[in-house]
């Protein structure tokens, strides 16, 4: 039997292969302490930043932390962190905690407790980013490349500004973690627009760089987020890797670049496995829940199973979906572009950060035909584009009317955790956008 992770749960489908599907998982995976894991990174800082020498008594500080679609365990290193804080004399009142949900949706209190924990909860201040709010947030300048930087208020006034959260891959930013827990973390709605349609000019032509998952060097959207955080008076960072169950199992802390690319790399060492040639079937899951809370964040392991599958062949990907596609107005991008000029002229004239991951999502399942299994409603999937599957077995029925076998497939659990890299003869479909 095998095995995807599917929402909180899995699905289970049989060996029809007989021992020959070849598996492309993460790991193995060490099983630290995570509090000690968090104090030695607190305790050996990177870029020669330590968090004592940044704060003191009577310092302001923001502790961004990512929402509920990120895995990143904040109840298992905030306490430590906030601790850390406090010893150096900073007052509970005036440490605020800050979710990073860019342009997501905001966090109930219920939700809220349950990232940060009762204890964290009840003695500080734990606030939503509000990324359309009216003078919630401030314009601090512009980047070199025109983004705005206008970032949640909260922030930009605080002494010391601790980024936190997971690193993990990013279809167009490389990784996650470190910077963009900034931007587009906490930042406006149209600083976030700016930021992400410079992908729109990368697919045109009009900007050099390169944008892939684990790229960071040459990349502009790296870059415009490290030109952000430069805008700020004193930034520290602290980025934990986690196994996919959610537990840590590495931590790197310190300056803005040091840390962030040091857990980077940690996170490569699990997480980055060799793939010896694209397969006719693929059969993926983003990860489990909240890597699959919706189709945008299940859109990840969407965008890596295409990386491995050949052309000619048929991608299965199983994503729960239980809050919808994401965004209420996703799935009509589906319906107004019919070519990628269109996409590309749509997007120029009125961006959405959801329109270019619906245009991604066009552009692979247009060439590779792709089956969903999912809790969505099979008509909101054919208008993406792919074929509706109410399990694993409808799946791979569906596919082999499309192949007229069922061949021996690669599957990949944990593909929206995961970049594969070809060895072998022979490229997947998958380019950025």
């Amino acid at each position: 039997m095998f095995s995807i992770p599917y929402g909180k749960g899995f699905l289970e489908f049989a060996d029809l292969w007989e021992g020959h599907a070849a598996v492309v998982s993460a790991g193995p995976f060490p099983h630290p302490d995570p509090e000690s894991t968090v104090t030695e990174a607190l305790d050996n800082p990177l870029g020669g930043v330590r968090l004592e020498s940044l704060l003191q008594a009577g310092h302001r500080v923001a502790c961004v932390i990512p929402d509920l679609t990120r895995r990143a365990a904040v109840k298992e290193y905030l306490p430590v962190l906030l601790k850390r804080i406090s010893d150096t004399g900073v007052l509970t009142g005036d440490v605020t905690i800050i979710v990073a949900l860019g342009i997501h949706r905001p966090l109930s209190g219920a939700e809220l407790r349950e990232l940060v924990g009762d204890r964290v909860m009840d003695e500080y201040r734990v606030l939503n980013h509000d990324p359309e709010g009216q003078g919630s947030n401030v314009r601090l300048g512009t980047t070199k490349a025109g983004i705005p930087v206008s970032i949640n208020r909260e922030v930009a006034d605080a002494d010391c500004v601790v980024l936190t959260g997971g690193v993990t891959y990013h279809y167009f930013a490389g990784y996650g973690g470190g910077r963009k827990s900034l931007m587009p973390g906490v930042a406006s709605r149209d600083a976030c627009e700016a930021h992400h349609k410079l992908v729109v000019s990368w697919r045109k032509g009009e900007l050099k760089g390169d944008l892939a998952p684990g790229v960071l060097e040459d990349n502009p959207v790296h870059r415009e987020m490290i030109e952000a955080c430069n805008f700020l008076k004193s930034i520290f960072v602290l980025n934990v890797v986690t196994e996919p169950g959610g537990g840590i199992i590495a931590a790197s802390a310190g300056d803005l670049q040091s840390a962030h690319l040091d857990a980077c790399r940690k996170h490569d060492s699990w997480y980055m496995r060799q793939v010896a040639e694209p397969a006719r079937l693929v059969l993926a899951g983003s990860g489990g829940y909240p890597r699959d809370i919706n189709f945008v964040q299940a859109h990840k392991g969407l965008f890596t199973a295409h990386q491995v599958v050949r052309g000619s062949g048929v991608v299965i990907l199983a994503a729960e979906c239980p809050e919808g596609t994401g965004h209420q107005d996703f799935l009509d991008w589906f319906e107004r572009c019919e070519t990628e000029r269109d996409w590309l002229g749509e997007l120029q004239e009125r961006y959405q950060i959801n329109g270019q991951t619906a245009f991604s999502t066009w552009l692979r399942v247009n060439r590779v035909p792709t089956i969903l299994v999912s809790r969505l409603k099979g008509s909101d999937v054919e208008r993406m584009g792919m074929i509706p599957a109410a399990d694993m077995k409808e799946a791979m029925e569906a596919a082999e009317r499309i192949l007229g076998e069922l061949p021996v497939p690669l599957i990949m659990p944990d593909a929206g955790d995961m970049l594969p890299v070809i060895t072998g003869k022979g490229e997947g479909t998958g380019n950025i956008e």
